[in-house]
This record gives C-alpha cells, structure tokens and sequence, in this order.
C-alpha cells in the first residue's frame, strides 16, 4: 500500500514537471528585472543593472550535483568562450543560476564554476524566491525524492534563456546542441546587438 502511494505521489509529480515544461517561454517577452536580488560572488545585483551595462545576458539554471546536463552545458560554454576575443566576451555576462539552494553554498559554486571557466558567474537566490524567478523564464524547476544519501535530486529545464542589452528575451539555446551551432548563435547575436553603447 505503502509503495503504491509512493508510486502515485511520483506519477502526479512527473506529470506536474512535464505540465510545466510546457510553458516555454515566449521569446521578445519582457520581464520586470528590478524585482529579484541575485547573490554573486562580489555582491548581490539585479537584471536590470546588468542591463544597464549594456551586454548579453545568458541564463543557464542548474545545481552542483547535477549528474549530466549542468557539467556538459558548463563544459561547453568554456569552450565556446575560448572561441570568442576577449573584446566578445567581454560583452556577455554568463549566469549560473543556482536551484538548490538549500544544499549549495557560495564556496561550492565558485569552485565549481571556475573549474570550467571564469566567466561563469554563480548566482544564488533564496528559496522563497526561486520558483517565482524561474517560472518568469519558463524554467520548471522539481524536487523529486530519490532512495539515496542525498534524498532528492532537481528535475530543471536546461535549455540556456538570451537576453539582449535592451531586455528582450532572445530565442534560448537548447540543451545538447554542438559547439559549432552555439557559436555560431552567440555570434550571431553579438554581431546584432555588440556595439550598443
């Protein structure tokens, strides 16, 4: 009986996840990016001063022990950027949005991330917040219980959200696409929207 319910519980969870999925986010959409405070390593900012300094913002949510998708979109994007000038990339700001911040810590993620690239910049949000905050970009985020030491694991969406310097959303990059095709995306959109003074 035990088990079944279990089994129920898991069933209404994972029809919730893709139900959620669903609402991809529309791109040219507008969002309101004064309303959230982002934790970084030297200092909480927001959206909308990272607007204001005029570069491409791209958005990847993950969390440390994420088996396969955060490593391989990390991986890729140190890559990517060692395909760039430094004049290019100089021009992106590159957010790695935490969604489990009740195990991550500040230490962990700069760790973690400068092991790939520093350009990856880690961003903490508090728990409150997180779902608000995702839901805005079309980002599902799910705790799913696991028999484990670590007791769950995060179901995310792991597609990358692009945000140009005047605050549109641009169409986001999917997860699993080859370098050649995400350079070529990211250049695209550098060459659009690059020289914005």
């Amino acid at each position: 009986m035990f088990n079944n319910l279990k089994i129920i519980i898991a069933a209404i969870g994972v029809i919730g996840f893709i139900s959620f999925s669903i609402l991809k986010l529309e791109p040219g959409r507008d969002f309101n990016p004064n309303t959230y405070e982002l934790t970084t390593p030297s200092g909480p900012i927001t959206l909308a001063q990272l607007k204001s300094n005029k570069k491409i913002v791209i958005l990847y949510f993950g969390f440390l022990t994420c088996p396969e998708a955060c490593p391989t979109t990390l991986s890729l994007m140190s890559k990517v950027f060692r395909e760039l000038t430094q004049d290019q990339r100089d021009k992106i700001s590159f957010l790695f949005i935490d969604v489990d911040p009740e195990r991550d810590t500040m230490e962990d993620m700069i760790t973690y991330t400068n092991f790939f690239d520093k350009k990856i910049t880690p961003v903490l949000i508090p728990l409150a917040d997180l779902q608000n905050f995702t839901y805005k970009f079309g980002i599902s985020v799910y705790k799913m219980p696991i028999e484990s030491s670590m007791s769950y694991t995060i179901d995310h969406t792991t597609d990358m959200i692009v945000i140009a310097p005047t605050g549109e959303i641009l169409q986001s990059i999917e997860h699993g696409q080859p370098k050649v095709v995400v350079l070529d995306r990211i250049r695209k959109v550098l060459n659009k929207f690059g020289d914005m003074k």
